[in-house]
């Protein structure tokens, strides 16, 4: 099964000369730590990247495919970018989790379904998307930006680690990017399979697998 890390972030929150991806974690780069845990479940890694190309691939090496996201137009564009190099199932996984493991991808992959969310339970939840159910049924993911106050309380949460098959690509050219950060949103695509009646799978877990970084403070809180 092929691996996919979303390694094209411009990491605007992280105020630091490196960005997210790039920084030193427990010795080494934080997409490293992803990318090493990836490699003993995936058969093939694909990494998606940006205007940080050169300094990924110093990190990484030309062993990989490599796929330039031209333009900074949110995840759900990032894993259009690999249409034509992704045939049937494969995981999907943010670039800033440095405490992922082999573990949070077999999960998904033990999944029966074609398509999979891992979620985690927070008390501090921070800015992750929400998981929305009713009457205990998935329904979507909320990005945080574009939830309600009482959404923002929910305490389970998106951990970033995806199976998909292939055809979420039909469904991610359907995506609008109506939000409030403008981009397109591969989270999008959960509703629209809730709505077409396709079961998803939902992996629960540890809050030290799902978590990511999107500050330097965020980074201390694992350290």
């Amino acid at each position: 099964m092929i691996g996919v890390i979303l390694a094209a972030g411009k990491s605007s929150r992280f105020k630091h000369v490196k960005s997210k991806l790039e920084y030193e974690f427990k010795g080494k780069p934080i997409v490293k730590h992803v990318f090493d845990s990836l490699n003993k479940s995936a058969d093939e890694i694909i990494v998606v990247v940006g205007e940080n190309e050169n300094n990924i691939k110093k990190i990484l090496g030309d062993n990989i495919k490599y796929i330039k996201q031209e333009q900074a137009l949110g995840t759900g564009n990032a894993v259009l970018c690999c249409e034509s190099y992704v045939k049937g199932k494969f995981i999907v996984c943010n670039g800033d989790k440095p405490l992922v493991t082999k573990e949070s991808f077999d999960k998904l992959k033990e999944l029966k379904e074609n398509i999979g969310v891992s979620t985690i339970i927070s008390d501090n939840p921070l800015r992750r998307g929400r998981i929305i159910r009713e009457n205990n049924i998935f329904k979507e993911i909320k990005e945080f930006k574009d939830a309600s106050d009482s959404e923002k309380e929910i305490k389970e949460v998106n951990a970033g680690i995806y199976l998909f098959d292939d055809k979420v690509f039909e469904y991610l050219k359907k995506v609008k990017n109506n939000n409030a950060s403008k981009e397109y949103y591969l989270t999008d695509v959960f509703s629209m399979y809730v709505k077409d009646k396709i079961k998803i799978g939902i992996v629960n877990v540890s809050e030290k697998e799902g978590f990511d970084v999107n500050t330097l403070e965020e980074v201390n809180m694992i350290r």
